[in-house]
């Protein structure tokens, strides 16, 4: 892990770029809230890490339409005041209620953690009825929390109007690394690639609409980015498949026609189309010099996307997971509100905050969550103590606050853009650091306030990690046998097209990469676990060699020359045995489906991984 955490570390294209802008803005947003005396300008600063993305376009649009639903969210808020402002009683029971709703929606469909995250607004701004005057919280204290929650998003959406980086020019850098992964994997270093792989082609899809959408290029240019998005994925599914035994001399030939491509990608110019390959070159090379010719230019076959997932999960009504999960987190924030309420410590409301923020669906993914919390929390502290008492008293003015909120959140924002193992640790530094830092609407040397915010949330974590390990711990191994039944599904359905169809389908594909991109990550994740609900070292190699089973087979049944509908079968069955097994059993519970007649010409490797992932399943894994 310390390892894999340094490896995080290191720069990628445009990590310093994120960075600067999440700085740039947090200080504006900082300098803002003190010149026009907006509260609690520290949360939103941590909107601004939370939100904002590499993309100029989306930095608009996103927080355009969070401020419209925020909007939504605060005149709902009216009325529920209107009936609870004088019983608190029904006050902590619409929290209650609230929280439920929000987190079990947002567990059971694609909302995922933005349900959390409307029900921290409802739950939170119910507590400042204790703070404020019954008579002026709907005229100022929902018209505070509205500006609070407002503000940075206006400073997001302007200062990206002007300074950021535009949808292009983020496509263009996306087709450079692309193309230097597949570049590096063909002489052996495969690491960058399986990890843009797993990243999936749905960020650069979104950008390519919005190039179309905004009319952000020509309209041939933009046609021409969303082929290149799809053909560049295809190349580096290819580099991933090409075969150990690929002579050296068409190594070095597809090498130098990838750094002829990556060369004319960062001069502007288009790319040259390749030779042809010869007519027995395997399936993965031809792919490689096919996916060339369609970023030179070639005319794109019709593209076809994904099967769509219904918003709700299939299981949304059936599965207690979703309650079990919404009904402990809600009991772990009234906890907390209740704790700090009845011994008259609002300073530690931070405890509630941290109920919703680290809160995950499963128990190794919450501790986990948790361990990013408490660590990136106390670096932020140190950060922000150490500023008060050396930094502070020599301020006095805002522009000097705001510089630095500027260097010191440049930390932050740096761990915060990295993959998904460390970001959330960068985002409670920025948080913790503000939360020292700023305090009221001028520099202050106080630390009271900075240190009652740090107790609360290290309260909180003690409260989410209770209700998590005590009451229906879910174990990561039901979330990656679900995800794997999802893969081994995914590969079924791209071993039914006819050979000639499958280029149409890189989405299907990439959709597959996703899957064992989480599936790799919840196996990182389960050392976090109780001992109790851990899988044996034996199972988790198990699981870890199925993960590469499935990306393997993915590629493979992509590139085959050959119809594949009995391994198809074959696939389905062996998903549904993955969904059936519970917990408790083993993964795969059906017999293996033998190879009919239809898929004599498969080829054996395949029929060896599918038999080996059953073999592996029945074992245990």
């Amino acid at each position: 892990m310390v390892r894999q955490t340094l490896a995080d570390l290191r720069p990628f294209p445009m990590r310093f770029a994120m960075t600067w802008r999440i700085a740039a803005v947090c200080a504006l947003v900082a300098g803002v809230a003190m010149m026009f005396s907006i509260p609690e300008s520290a949360i939103s600063c941590y909107l601004v890490i939370f939100l904002m993305k590499p993309d100029g376009t989306e930095n608009i649009l996103v927080p355009l339409v969070a401020a419209v639903l925020i909007t939504i969210i605060v005149a709902l808020l009216v009325l529920v005041v209107i009936v609870t402002i004088d019983s608190a009683f029904l006050r902590v029971l619409a929290m209650a209620v609230c929280s439920f709703v929000f987190l079990y929606i947002g567990a059971a469909s694609k909302l995922g953690e933005a349900g959390g995250v409307v029900a921290l607004i409802f739950a939170f701004l119910l507590t400042l009825l204790d703070l404020v005057p019954a008579g002026k919280f709907v005229s100022e204290g929902l018209r505070f929390a509205w500006e609070m929650a407002v503000m940075p998003l206006v400073v997001i959406a302007a200062f990206s109007l002007i300074f950021g980086p535009s949808t292009v020019s983020v496509l263009q850098v996306m087709m450079r690394e692309r193309l230097d992964a597949a570049r590096r994997a063909i002489v052996g270093d495969r690491e960058k690639l399986e990890d843009l792989l797993q990243e999936g082609n749905g960020d650069g899809l979104k950008r390519t609409t919005f190039v179309k959408l905004f009319h952000l290029a020509p309209s041939a240019a933009a046609t021409r980015m969303s082929t290149d998005v799809r053909a560049s994925y295809q190349l580096m599914m290819a580099a991933g498949a090409l075969p150990d035994d690929t002579p050296a001399s068409v190594r070095a030939s597809l090498g130098a026609q990838l750094q002829a491509a990556e060369a004319a990608l960062e001069a502007g110019l288009s790319i040259s189309s390749p030779p042809e390959p010869h007519l027995k070159a395997p399936r993965a090379e031809r792919g490689m010099w096919d996916a060339l010719t369609l970023m030179a230019g070639r005319a794109p076959p019709h593209f076809k996307p994904a099967p769509a997932e219904p918003f709700f999960a299939p299981d949304a009504l059936t599965n207690p997971a979703y309650q079990q999960f919404a009904l402990k987190i809600t009991l772990a924030a009234i906890s907390c509100y209740i704790f700090y309420t009845a011994i008259a410590w609002d300073g530690i409301h931070t405890a509630m905050i941290t109920c919703y923020v680290a809160a995950l669906g499963t128990t190794g993914e919450t501790i986990h969550k948790l361990a990013l919390r408490i660590s990136g929390c106390l670096v932020g502290a140190a950060m922000g103590f150490g500023s008060i008492l050396f930094l502070i008293p020599y301020m006095d003015e805002i522009w000097q606050l705001m510089l630095l909120v500027f260097l010191c959140i440049m930390v932050a924002a740096w761990v915060s853009t990295g993959p998904e193992r460390i970001s959330y640790a960068g985002v409670q530094v920025g948080l913790a650091f503000l939360l020292c830092m700023l305090q009221g609407f001028s520099p202050s040397t106080s630390l009271d306030s900075g240190w009652d915010r740090i107790v609360g949330i290290l309260v909180g974590n003690v409260a989410v990690y209770f209700v998590s390990i005590l009451i229906q711990p879910a174990p990561l191994a039901g979330t990656v046998r679900q995800n794997l039944a999802k893969a081994l599904e995914g590969l079924s359905r791209l071993a039914a097209f006819a050979p000639a169809e499958r280029e149409q389908h890189v989405a299907q594909a990439a959709e597959v990469e996703v899957l064992v991109g989480r599936i790799n990550y919840q196996i990182y994740l389960l050392p976090f676990e109780p001992r109790h609900l851990q899988l044996s070292s034996r199972q988790k190699v198990n699981l870890e060699e199925m993960a590469g089973q499935v990306s393997a087979l993915n590629r493979e049944i992509f590139f085959s020359a050959n119809a594949l509908p009995a391994l198809s079968a074959r696939l389905h069955q062996l998903a549904a045995d993955v969904r059936r097994a519970d917990s408790g059993s083993c993964l795969v519970t059906g017999s293996p489906v033998g190879v009919g007649e239809d898929d004599a010409l498969v080829p054996s490797r395949m029929t060896q991984r599918v038999g080996r992932m059953e073999a592996l399943g029945a074992g245990g894994a």
